[in-house]
């Protein structure tokens, strides 16, 4: 009687090795073209960065952007992934002739039978063994497989949950550069760098880049610089490139993990992600990767703690801060909870000593040229007061996001925004993205979020 023999399984390690390699291939052929994820422009709110369409979780490290890249080289638009047993349990079906992704996912304890104290198995009350899970001394990498839902059946999934409007996406990544701790400094001209030397962040003036998202997304390029400070995560990848300098392998590995991670932020944040790197910078990533096909793992890895680490801190900034206004009495400094709604085009927000109103005005409303043309445009006006009697401030806002984003600035942190026509005087913070800067406003720069990496 014929025999039929199962294809014996390739050990671990070297499945393990072939995806490093596969997975670097495809890396560097998407960085030549221009298409790796963090060279893709994302709009604000976009999901790619993938997760599992079951537990909601985010991949992570490596897996993340593995999977990021599969997805832009098959061009699947869904970010959602999940394995065949799951998406069988969940109702559906892979279609035939699917071919799955492989993600690394790396166990830290096994499992092994339970003993009591004189070694002798633990059993139920059934008499079956009972087991226990154990650490394990070094993590055990353990391939698995994983579709994108877009090759599936009859999933029946939930809608994906709307984006963050822009005043609350701004807010928080202002929450997250305050609590980096990093000295900010603007300076006019079209370089953003870090200064590790100082622990300081040097960028343009703020209305040079024409919109927030923009202003954020490079600052917090320079922030994950930052994460390397001896302060924080004291990484040596930033020491290195700071000794070894512009153009070196080494300044290319820390502009890599920086790019990947302020691209994970970003998106987590919800403000979008634009690349800010020229050809140079790309054959130097093709170079280290040809020659060290691993480093791209590495990279993702440490681009991963890197954003944790940020998010974590601009997080805890948050509870602390409502836990301090919940015990004062006072109004809780996020916006979403000062925000009050008093009519169908009036809003008010109200500080601590501080109040701003957003009204939509009527052409006739205005009392000057300028503000007859801001009015039958249907812009918003803002009107920013200090109850502490220092001042009062007036300005236009061209959206309601954009509106909100004023008013709960002024209302957490006393800065007035941009091109505000002013009454007085109000105080200033050590980071201000919407600041005025002293004298005319400069003329815009070709690429004022230019990143000339961490100085040396």
């Amino acid at each position: 009687m014929a025999r039929f023999w199962r294809k014996k399984s390739k050990p671990v390690a070297e499945r393990v090795q072939e995806h490093h390699k596969e997975f670097a291939a495809r890396i560097i052929k998407q960085i030549k073209e221009g298409v790796a994820p963090w060279q893709k422009p994302w709009k604000p709110g976009e999901r790619f960065l993938p997760a599992n369409f079951k537990t909601g979780n985010a991949y992570r490290g490596t897996n993340t952007l593995n999977l990021a890249s599969v997805a832009i080289e098959r061009g699947y638009s869904d970010h959602r992934w999940g394995t065949y047993k799951q998406i069988k349990a969940a109702g559906g079906y892979v279609r035939s002739g699917e071919k799955g992704a492989r993600i690394i996912y790396f166990e830290t304890h096994r499992r092994q039978p339970a003993k009591d104290e004189d070694g002798k198995p633990v059993k139920d009350k059934d008499g079956k063994q009972v087991y226990e899970r154990v650490p394990r001394e070094k993590p055990f990498p353990k391939p698995y497989v994983v579709f994108n839902v877009e090759q599936a059946e009859r999933l029946n999934l939930p809608e994906l949950p709307d984006a963050k409007p822009g005043w609350k996406a701004h807010g928080d990544a202002e929450r997250v550069i305050r609590a980096s701790g990093v000295d900010f400094r603007h300076e006019r001209g079209d370089r953003a760098f870090y200064r590790p030397g100082k622990d300081q962040i040097v960028m343009p003036p703020p209305e040079q880049f024409g919109d927030e998202g923009r202003y954020y997304r490079t600052a917090l390029h320079e922030v994950a610089h930052a994460t390397g400070h001896e302060k924080r995560m004291d990484r040596q990848s930033l020491h290195d490139a700071v000794n070894a300098g512009v153009g070196s392998q080494s300044y290319a590995r820390e502009e890599l993990r920086a790019e990947i991670s302020s691209m994970m932020t970003n998106t987590e944040l919800g403000i979008g992600h634009n690349s800010r790197h020229g050809a140079a910078y790309v054959e130097s990533w093709v170079q280290v990767l040809e020659e060290q096909p691993k480093e791209i793992g590495a990279a993702a890895r440490d681009a991963q703690t890197m954003s944790t680490y940020m998010l974590e801190r601009g997080r805890e900034m948050g509870e602390r801060n409502k836990a301090q206004a919940k015990a004062s009495g006072s109004a809780s400094r996020e916006p979403e909870l000062q925000h009050r709604k008093t009519g169908a085009e009036r809003f008010e927000y109200r500080g601590d000593d501080r109040t701003a109103t957003i009204t939509r005005p009527a052409a006739q409303d205005g009392t000057t040229e300028h503000d007859r043309r801001h009015t039958e445009q249907r812009h918003y006006l803002v009107t920013m007061e200090d109850r502490g009697g220092v001042g009062k401030l007036t300005a236009w806002a061209k959206d309601l996001d954009d509106a909100h984003e004023k008013a709960r600035r002024f209302t957490a942190t006393g800065v007035a925004p941009t091109w505000s026509e002013h009454h007085g005087h109000t105080g200033s913070p050590r980071h201000s993205p919407a600041a005025p800067a002293a004298g005319p406003i400069p003329e815009r720069t070709a690429s004022p979020d230019r990143d000339d990496g961490p100085e040396r």
